[in-house]
């Protein structure tokens, strides 16, 4: 009778142990994502005062050479001047040459001030001010803008300062980083650090995604008021097509900080980025991470960044974690080789079966990937049912709660499914050690060739070797909690990324995150009992949430429609078109504009460039800026034609475009000399090409060197279609927004 009781109470404790793995898993990871979550507060920094800011600068689009430009220009000025920090406005031409699209030219104008310090270090706290043209760019970059003027604000009430603090906002961003590329060419890195603010969404926390050489001791300076950061989205960003003034400051040798919001990215660069659709915590928080980090390194000596070695770092359960990145290896090779030592004693004490361990091992690929293969399908499922998602640049829509909760509905399934079948021929230590192989590999694969991103996968593959090397000493009923070690410590690390990748990656790149999770999951120590029909309410869960999703975002308070419209006008031929890149049947008054027909364009409007042309239908002639082309003077040398042109618009265009149907040698603008060739390989006659952002009035003289006959076609953009735009519509940030005027020359 006392056996038989014994057995029960084993067996109940057994059981008990092995709920409370998950659910400690769980509860770790929904603490540390919720201590992640919650934003910086504090050190002076008066949100109120910086919104103020934003709402004069961003009370209108503002692209180079705008009247509104020259607007905030001035109020810059204004403002650095009644801080005391003595403004500068340094004016130069910009030329960025690029092999795959047009070269870029602007003439910009940054703005700075300083307030000195008593040694010879200089902290750098910069932002673009120049905006998109269809947007007025509260937080792209208003918020940045406004963040720097409030930082600096509270450090010149600071005594004693040792470097100094200068304030740079720079010009010409948004077209090719123009600003940026002028200070660095001006100015030396030697004992500064950058802290460059920008956006690329409008809300949540501020995420320090990137670093600039030298960077470890300039992380440390993080530790005071943690962001949301990772190394990991270091090395994501370079993977990514995105670029901030921060890669010039980089290039150039700078050390420092790249900080961003990323979350509600529907709006972002669309007339829908005003002060009303800014959110004023992460616009707090912003401002909180930052003063902390520059006050700190305002009395830092920055003479050390010379010495400083490249990081790892991370942010757990609120903190700042950071080692040299030079670790990751070695610690990758103690993961392996510990490992690799507690399988051979679990082995010994008879908890581990080679061959059981191997076939586990060889279908731990199976969650993650499954997961990756639901999210690309669930994503091309909601795009085929509504395609405006698809319109969406960031691959978010305005609503994105209600499908993230879907897509992970999907991926518990997966996980349920692959735990019930990984547990039901294998102990709990085969299954340990057969998932911390994978993340031992991944991590000797990742500390060589994305170190930044090793830590992820390597710190759950030693809690992995611990945990199994343990798990052969200790009873079989604590075995579930020991073997839950490697879970535990992945959703500490992962659970504060979770909102950031998804915001980072969108709805389109789900598959990222999802197989990052589930590939963390499958080290949960948990046999399901039911499993089919786990499985299929997590796919009923998900179908239903983005059927919801998708009936409901439209009805989404401030939620137009976003669609592409542009305007294009062929002076020569007093002829204008409606034309559009989104496809038939996305809203009844584009199609109403556009029709149904595509068609090719690229011949006479070099911009409306599209493998199968694009819809377009005869539009009335408005009055928009028009270009113009002025001969200046010419020789010829054998077959070589060198000619000095002046480009131009008349009525303040955003910018004006220079492309050459012919074999252009050379080029030189601004005493630039550019490439000839082709830098426009596209389907189309105009194989050469640059554009100059916001030219002055009396335009650029740019001189060309042609070989043979040669035609040159010259283009006006400006921000601004003429038609009213219902409040149920606004334009998507890419190809849309814009009117094209052309007008050809022979050279």
């Amino acid at each position: 009778m006392d056996l038989n009781s014994r057995e029960g109470e084993d067996a109940v404790r057994v059981r008990w142990q092995a709920v409370a793995a998950p659910v400690m898993v769980l509860l770790v990871a929904a603490g540390s994502a919720l201590i992640s979550a919650v934003p910086a507060d504090g050190g002076g920094f008066e949100v109120d005062r910086a919104r103020a800011h934003v709402d004069r600068i961003a009370a209108a689009p503002r692209p180079p050479g705008s009247a509104q430009h020259e607007r905030v220009r001035a109020y810059l000025v204004d403002q650095l001047s009644a801080l005391g920090l003595d403004p500068r406005v340094d004016s130069r031409t910009v030329v960025t040459p690029f092999s795959t699209s047009s070269h870029v030219a602007g003439l910009v104008h940054n703005v700075s001030g300083t307030l000195p310090g008593s040694g010879d270090g200089r902290v750098i706290l910069a932002a673009h001010y120049d905006s998109v043209p269809i947007g007025p760019g509260a937080t792209d970059n208003g918020m940045g803008v406004s963040t720097a003027l409030e930082v600096v604000r509270v450090l010149a009430q600071q005594p004693n300062r040792r470097n100094d603090v200068q304030v740079l906002f720079t010009d010409g961003e948004e077209l090719g980083l123009l600003g940026s590329r002028a200070f660095t060419e001006a100015t030396s890195p030697d004992r500064s650090v950058v802290l460059n603010l920008d956006a690329r969404g409008t809300s949540g926390r501020v995420v320090m995604y990137e670093t600039g050489p030298r960077s470890a001791e300039v992380v440390s300076a993080l530790r005071h008021e943690p962001p949301v950061t990772t190394s990991l989205a270091d090395e994501v960003y370079r993977l990514l097509p995105n670029e901030t003034d921060f890669v010039e400051f980089t290039a150039a040798g700078f050390a420092g900080l790249n900080f961003a919001m990323v979350g509600g990215s529907a709006r972002y660069d669309s007339p829908e980025d005003d002060l009303a659709n800014t959110d004023p915590e992460a616009h707090a928080d912003m401002g909180a991470v930052v003063l902390a980090a520059a006050s700190h390194l305002v009395d830092a000596d920055l003479g050390a960044l010379a010495d400083s070695a490249e990081p790892t770092f991370f942010t757990v359960v609120g903190l700042l974690a950071r080692y040299p990145a030079g670790v990751a290896l070695p610690l990758a090779l103690v993961a392996a080789v510990g490992l690799l030592a507690a399988c051979l004693y679990a082995r010994r004490r008879g908890l581990l079966r080679v061959s059981a361990a191997a076939v586990r091992a060889a279908a731990v690929p199976v969650a993650p990937v499954a997961a990756a293969g639901l999210g690309w399908l669930g994503w091309q499922a909601l795009v085929l049912v509504e395609p405006e998602y698809g319109d969406f640049s960031s691959g978010d829509p305005y609503a994105v709660t209600l499908p993230r909760i879907g897509f992970a509905a999907l991926a518990v399934g997966v996980v349920w499914l692959w735990l019930a079948w990984a547990r039901r021929r294998s102990t709990g230590v085969e299954t340990a050690a057969a998932v911390a192989g994978w993340l031992a590999l991944l991590g000797l694969v990742s500390a060589v060739t994305l170190p930044g991103a090793a830590y992820l996968v390597t710190w759950p593959a030693v809690a992995g070797a611990a945990a199994v090397a343990l798990a052969a000493r200790v009873p079989e009923a604590w075995r579930p909690l020991v073997l839950c070690a490697p879970a535990v410590v992945g959703a500490a690390l992962v659970a504060p990324l979770v909102v950031p990748l998804a915001d980072t990656f969108g709805l389109a790149g789900i598959a990222v995150p999802l197989a990052i999770g589930c590939l963390l999951a499958t080290a949960i120590p948990f046999r399901p009992r039911r499993t089919a029909p786990v499985a299929v309410v997590a796919a009923v869960l998900a179908v239903g949430l983005f059927t919801t999703a998708i009936a409901t975002d439209r009805d989404t308070a401030g939620a137009p429609d976003q669609v592409s419209l542009m305007y294009g006008l062929d002076v020569d031929r007093n002829a204008a078109y409606w034309v559009s890149e989104d496809p038939t049947g996305d809203n009844e008054w584009l199609d109403g504009l556009v029709g149904t027909n595509r068609v090719p364009l690229e011949e006479r409007f070099p911009y409306f460039v599209g493998a199968d042309g694009m819809r377009a239908a005869p539009a009335p002639v408005a009055d928009i800026p028009q270009p113009y082309l002025r001969r200046e003077k010419s020789s010829t040398e054998g077959d070589l034609r060198r000619t000095t042109v002046r480009i131009g618009g008349d009525g303040r265009p955003a910018m004006v475009g220079l492309y050459v149907d012919g074999t252009v040698v050379n080029a030189t603008i601004a005493s630039t000399h550019l490439p000839g060739g082709v830098n426009r390989p596209y389907a189309t006659p105009w194989r050469w090409g640059l554009v100059v952002s916001g030219p002055p009035a009396d335009g650029v003289e740019v001189v060309l060197t042609t070989r043979g006959p040669a035609r040159a076609m010259v283009a006006a953009h400006s921000g601004e279609v003429p038609t009213e735009r219902p409040d149920t519509v606004t334009w998507r940030p890419e190809g849309s927004g814009l009117s094209v005027a052309v007008r050809s020359y022979d050279l």
